[in-house]
């Protein structure tokens, strides 16, 4: 991520920016955060792009899935939708596998617990953390275009 260069200056500056233009609803806040410092701390930067752009792309597949099952004539999309969600929900748990792995034993235990409780089937506190992902993605293109 070329945008912080100059360390964690740089980084600070991004989250406060961010964290002041993301609706006060975003999730998981503390978790984003952890994320990216980490992954910045350990030149992991790519990993994390790569993971906060396939976080916007499910978010933008989960709006179109709701949009088709809603519509009627849309259904039969929505199925090839869904297998899309799937298939991007499994590369976004492998990439964050490979991300997790050099954290510390502690923190790995605790993200578990926190995104894959086994009383949670639907995964929703998961989808929770890929859409607050998508928020950085969001961010990072506006910061882009401005």
């Amino acid at each position: 991520m070329a945008e912080f260069e100059n360390g964690k200056n740089d980084l600070l500056q991004f989250f406060n920016e961010f964290e002041s233009k993301v609706s006060l609803e975003l999730k998981h806040r503390d978790t984003v955060k952890s994320l990216l410092f980490y992954c910045i701390e350990e030149n992991m930067a790519e990993d994390f792009t790569l993971l906060v752009f396939n976080a916007k792309y499910i978010r933008g597949l989960a709006n179109a899935y709701r949009k088709a099952i809603e519509n009627p004539e849309a259904r039969s999309a929505a199925l090839n939708i869904s297998n899309d969600i799937m298939t991007n929900v499994s590369k976004f748990l492998e990439l964050l596998k490979s991300i997790l792995e050099e954290t510390s034993e502690d923190f790995q235990l605790s993200f578990v617990e926190k995104f894959f409780p086994a009383n949670d089937p639907e995964y929703s506190t998961l989808m929770e953390l890929i859409f607050s992902l998508s928020e950085v993605k969001e961010h990072l293109n506006d910061s882009k275009r401005s």
